[in-house]
């Protein structure tokens, strides 16, 4: 067996059949999920005793790896603390021994570029990196890796939360710890597993997506095609590539090499969850933070996102076997370039809330940038995504987690009367009168309306339209919205005749 079949036939595994090999998700630094019965796990030589003997208690947990030299232990971790701690696992012939482990909270943060993007590409970086200094966040970053099997590992390690970690980690996922120890006073443990332009199929598993029959054989049929090309674009693109670092050579100021547009093998289904989350499925977590939606705006793709998005979740609480844990996404911001598929996957993700419990969503709509699908305000974003965790995770109740979601509409005459959840202290326009609301009538042909605040709910009507049916808010791609509760949170975009349609 060569060098590279050794290699692949180790990642597929998992591990090498050393004496005693622990994933590269346990190393010195590492938050444990408090008051939980974690996984340890790794593998050692067939039919060994191994012990494990954590600093927290006087307990030793032993096991016996299998004939195939692979052990999983459970062991009891006490309540979150800023002690640390170490951790020894011990076999017949080697001791491994971890260091500076704190007991607390840990979120596996994930999704596509905005999830990724990181807090040195912020508005606020400037400021914000140099003051990072946590001790007490610890970050993991899992190296972008796709497969179309299952893999045993990730390449990363935990490390302490500094401005040089902090500059290259997640913004929205360091906002948001950042938030958390603020209030809950708890170490904090942030897993980033996330890559650019991936579609919500490539995080998920086979069974997962089988029930969607149609979906999967579009994805197949795009797939089979994809890979029959893949040799002639493969060749072409290293024939720009050869073409490039030519011309770079006489020409310094030349911009950025060719991208491979279309070799992103990543965007398969399944392929990010095998390479990404299935080393990591069994390390114990508080919860998810999710960022995700663009790459499922496509029209063939969009309108399976409403049953599809919360299969996903479903799938990871399965897979985790931790019951209901909080998954907390991020509704897509205002943006441009994606079409009436960005209205929709707002609508899916509003609807997920109702379909999927113990969910939670962070409306973005008002902090997006016309001319970038990155936008640079991803404190708000961290920070709005924090609410829900502080109030239905760790019981803050005087938290208000939400702007105005939409509950119901009533026909009044030649209005239309719309009602709201999450009203907080009250609703209100920023800046005068409220924006972005549309009406129509029996024909489904929508016209701006005028808009008041009536107590908790919101009036609408327009001169054009006498018999009106449904309603709308914010249903563009890019909209600047005014309408907020009081506790300074924006209102989830609606359309309550696609509602109707795809509750």
């Amino acid at each position: 067996m060569d060098r590279i079949s050794f290699f692949l036939l180790f990642i597929v595994s998992g591990f090498l059949y050393a004496d005693l090999v622990l994933p590269n998700i346990f190393c010195d630094n590492m938050v444990l999920q408090e008051q939980m019965q974690i996984n340890i796990w790794g593998t050692a030589a067939p039919r060994q005793v191994i012990k494990i003997k954590p600093s927290w208690q006087d307990k030793i947990t032993t096991v016996l790896s299998d004939a195939n030299g692979k052990w999983k232990a459970k062991l009891l971790t006490p309540t979150a603390s800023f002690n640390s701690h170490t951790l020894k696992i011990i076999s017949d012939e080697e001791t491994v021994q971890f260091e500076n482990i704190l007991i607390g909270q840990v979120w596996l943060c994930s999704g596509q570029s905005n999830m990724a993007f990181h807090l040195r590409s912020c508005q606020t970086a400037d400021t914000e990196i140099p003051s990072a200094n946590f001790p007490y966040i610890r970050l993991f970053q899992v190296s972008c890796n796709f497969s179309d099997v299952p893999l045993g590992d990730v390449c990363g390690n935990w490390v302490l939360c500094t401005p040089g970690s902090a500059a290259y980690f997640s913004a929205v996922g360091y906002f948001f710890g950042k938030n958390l120890l603020q209030f809950i006073n708890k170490p904090i443990g942030l897993i980033n597993a996330s890559w650019g332009g991936t579609p919500v199929e490539a995080w998920m598993t086979p069974d997962a997506l089988a029930p969607f029959t149609e979906f999967e054989n579009s994805l197949n049929k795009k797939w089979t095609e994809s890979d029959s090309q893949y040799p002639f674009v493969k060749k072409r693109y290293e024939k720009q590539m050869e073409e490039w670092n030519h011309r770079v050579k006489t020409e310094p100021s030349l911009s950025k090499p060719p991208l491979p547009n279309q070799l992103r093998p990543q965007n398969k289904p399944f392929c990010c969850y095998n390479g990404m989350i299935a080393p990591i499925k069994d390390y114990s977590i508080a919860g998810v933070i999710w960022y995700q939606g663009e790459a499922n705006t496509p029209s063939s793709s969009y309108k399976y996102y409403y049953d599809v998005f919360p299969a996903m979740i479903r799938n990871w609480r399965n897979i985790w076997q931790q019951d209901d844990f909080p998954f907390i996404f991020v509704q897509l911001a205002a943006s441009t370039g994606y079409g009436l598929g960005v209205c929709h996957i707002r609508q899916a993700q509003m609807l997920t809330l109702d379909k999927v419990p113990n969910t939670g969503m962070a409306v973005a709509m008002d902090i997006g940038d016309s001319t970038d699908h990155h936008p640079k305000n991803k404190h708000d974003v961290g920070y709005r995504l924090s609410l829900w965790a502080l109030k239905y995770l760790y019981g803050n109740n005087a938290i208000v987690p939400s702007g105005p979601l939409y509950k119901s509409m009533r026909i009044e005459g030649n209005k239309i009367r719309l009602s709201f959840d999450y009203c907080g202290d009250g609703l209100m326009a920023k800046g005068g009168k409220l924006t972005d609301f549309a009406i129509c009538g029996p024909d489904g042909m929508f016209y701006p309306a005028e808009a008041v605040i009536d107590g908790t709910n919101v009036l609408v009507w327009s001169e054009q339209v006498s018999q009106p049916k449904h309603a709308s808010f914010a249903w563009c791609e890019y909209a600047e919205p005014n309408f907020y509760n009081r506790n300074n949170l924006p209102a989830s975009p609606f359309n309550t005749l696609e509602l109707e349609k795809n509750k």
